[in-house]
């Protein structure tokens, strides 16, 4: 049985597909982007989403007393990120 997972990073790629293959399987997914059409994208295909940027602590502080207050979770993929092309 699937539960409620919180996917970092599901603006593009990784993140994105995994959360739209969780939906699929019957997952609540509740995902994180940080640009606001992104946000607008993933709530339109049925997924709860929330702003997130990992420089800003207060930004995590709020991220995670909004999931929490919508119960529990139960899974985690932490993919969001930034590319450092070398």
């Amino acid at each position: 049985m699937a539960g409620r997972v919180l996917i970092t990073g599901c603006s593009s790629g990784i993140g994105l597909d995994a959360a739209r293959r969780m939906q699929q399987e019957g997952w609540q997914v509740v995902a994180t982007c940080r640009k606001p059409g992104d946000i607008s994208a993933r709530q339109a295909e049925g997924m709860e989403c929330h702003h997130l940027e990992l420089a800003d602590p207060d930004s995590v502080r709020a991220l995670v007393a909004d999931v929490l207050s919508g119960g529990p979770v139960d899974a985690l993929v932490n993919n969001a990120a930034f590319a450092l092309p070398g």
